[in-house]
C-alpha cells in the first residue's frame, strides 16, 4: 500500500474524529484544533499497527535464535499496553514469560518485540496471552513455555463498574 494510501486513511479517520468532536458538543480551540490528526495517527501508525497482524513477515524476521547451552529455565518479563477492542481504552500490566529450552534459545531482545506486536491491535488479554504463548512455542519449540499476563483494564476502572482491578491470564506449554 503506497504511503498516499495511508495518508487518506489518517485523513478520513481525522474527519470522523472531528465529527465525534462536534457530536459532542467540544468547541474547537487552539489546543484541541489538530486533535482529529493526532488520534488519526496514533490510531494508525501506533495504537493499531499490527492490526490483522499486518507486519507478521517484519517480525518473524527479527527472531533471532541461539543453540541451547544447557535446559536451565530462562524467565523474562515484559511491560505492555493495548487496547481492548471492546471499548478502544487502554489496558496495561506485565507479560511474565518463562521458558525451559529444548534445542534453542531467543535473543532476549525478541521477546520483547514479541510482545509489542501482538498487543498493538484492537485486543482482549485472553487473547494476547495466547498469541504470545502460541507464537514463542512455534519458533523455540522449548519444552515448558509459560506466559503470565497481569493487567489493569481501564474499561473496567474508568466506566462501568469504577473499580480498578488486576485480571491475570496464563498459557502453559508442555512437549
Amino acid at each position: 500500500m503506497s504511503k498516499n494510501m495511508n495518508y487518506d486513511k489518517k485523513e478520513v479517520i481525522a474527519e470522523h474524529i472531528k465529527a465525534i468532536m462536534n457530536l459532542l458538543n467540544i468547541e474547537e480551540n487552539e489546543s484541541n484544533k489538530d486533535t482529529p490528526n493526532r488520534i488519526a495517527k496514533m490510531y494508525y501508525d501506533e495504537v493499531f499497527r499490527t492490526r490483522n497482524n499486518q507486519g507478521i513477515e517484519e517480525l518473524n524476521n527479527t527472531i533471532t535464535l541461539f543453540p541451547a547451552e544447557n535446559s536451565n529455565p530462562v524467565f523474562v518479563e515484559v511491560p505492555f499496553y493495548s487496547m481492548c477492542e471492546h471499548h478502544w481504552l487502554p489496558f496495561m500490566g506485565s507479560v511474565s514469560i518463562s521458558y525451559t529450552p529444548n534445542k534453542q534459545i531467543i535473543g532476549i531482545s525478541k521477546i520483547p518485540r514479541v510482545v509489542n506486536f501482538f498487543s498493538k491491535k484492537p485486543q482482549v488479554q485472553e487473547r494476547l496471552t495466547d498469541e504470545i504463548g502460541k507464537y514463542l512455542v512455534g519458533c523455540m519449540e522449548p519444552l515448558e513455555l509459560s506466559v503470565k499476563i497481569v493487567a489493569e483494564h481501564t474499561c473496567v476502572s474508568m466506566r462501568g463498574i469504577k473499580s480498578p482491578c488486576k485480571t491475570t491470564t496464563m498459557f502453559n506449554y508442555t512437549k
